[in-house]
């Protein structure tokens, strides 16, 4: 279970309430404050902070990415994203823009939830990953050579008139 460290502060507030910059309202009848928590951030906030959209976060969070405790609600009901999540989403975005997949992801991240994420275990899997991608290439030159030999086939016949697939002949 992931640990959330919550700060109090107190804070000079001049008038009777006032929003901090976290988006929390004070309400004191002296001139300091009760202290307050700043649990993390709402979901605006860490969209902003990570790049991803609020509906991205939200379906990182239905398939199993982004892990929240139970208790993360505030009083009105929003989500209170502690800043691990925002580490995460950064990690992530990291390796969705290497290339990863979603499932390739899910693995590190698991990996390293695990404590078992070290150098060689991730030298291993981007060793593997870069394999999986020349192998990709390789598919992709054998089906550019496929339709450079089709596009020279078709510039040889007639044009002007309408043809049937092979694969519909056949059938």
């Amino acid at each position: 279970m992931q640990q959330v460290s919550v700060t109090a502060v107190a804070v000079q507030v001049p008038l009777l309430s006032r929003k901090c910059n976290h988006g929390h309202f004070i309400h004191t009848g002296s001139a300091i404050a009760e202290p307050f928590l700043f649990l993390g951030m709402l979901i605006g906030e860490l969209s902003k902070r990570s790049g991803f959209s609020r509906d991205t976060i939200r379906y990182y969070e239905k398939i199993g990415l982004i892990e929240l405790d139970k208790d993360i609600r505030r009083e009105n009901n929003y989500k209170d994203y502690p800043e691990r999540v925002l580490h995460v989403l950064k990690a992530i975005k990291k390796y969705k823009d290497l290339g990863y997949t979603l499932e390739e992801i899910r693995e590190l991240l698991v990996l390293q939830s695990i404590k078992v994420l070290d150098i060689s275990k991730l030298l291993q899997i981007t060793e593997r990953k870069i394999t999986g991608i020349d192998t990709e290439i390789e598919k992709l030159h054998e089906i550019k050579l496929k339709l450079n030999r089709e596009l020279q086939s078709l510039h040889k016949k007639k044009t002007g008139h309408v043809i049937e697939l092979p694969e519909m002949k056949a059938a």
